[in-house]
């Protein structure tokens, strides 16, 4: 299931954003099936830099934060974190696994990088997560 890092939430809505994220992320992680991977825990983190992350144990962290994506980007999110569990760095070939799934993949990236500004700008979205 999905372990949630409490330390970092403080208001009540965030049990409302887990129930969106074990709604909607369990069922893009079916992904993982056509990537032909495998992941080993889920985690929802409030992290500062990224949108997501994947270890080198096979675990995958998700911002809290992005919870706010359209359904569309948070496929492409999952997408590349689970490509991460095939290669690890942003070479080439990395680039080429996710145009195999998202041709559109350049377009969706400067979509998130735009999504990362309003997330960590709107002050209501920041009084929920505890930041």
């Amino acid at each position: 299931g999905i372990r949630l890092v409490p330390r970092y939430c403080s208001l009540q809505p965030v049990n409302d954003i887990l129930t969106y994220f074990d709604t909607h992320l369990h069922h893009l992680l079916t992904l993982a099936s056509e990537v032909e991977v495998e992941y080993n825990k889920l985690y929802i983190r409030s992290q500062k830099t990224k949108w997501a992350s994947c270890s080198s144990k096979g675990n995958l962290s998700f911002n809290l934060r992005a919870a706010i994506l359209p359904r569309e980007l948070m496929k492409h999110l999952v997408l590349h974190e689970l490509i991460h569990l095939k290669k690890s760095k942003h070479d080439k070939e990395f680039w080429k696994l996710i145009g195999r799934y998202h041709p559109d993949y350049e377009e969706k990236e400067e979509s998130l990088v735009r999504y990362w500004f309003l997330a960590h700008k709107n002050k209501p979205w920041n009084k929920i997560i505890g930041k």
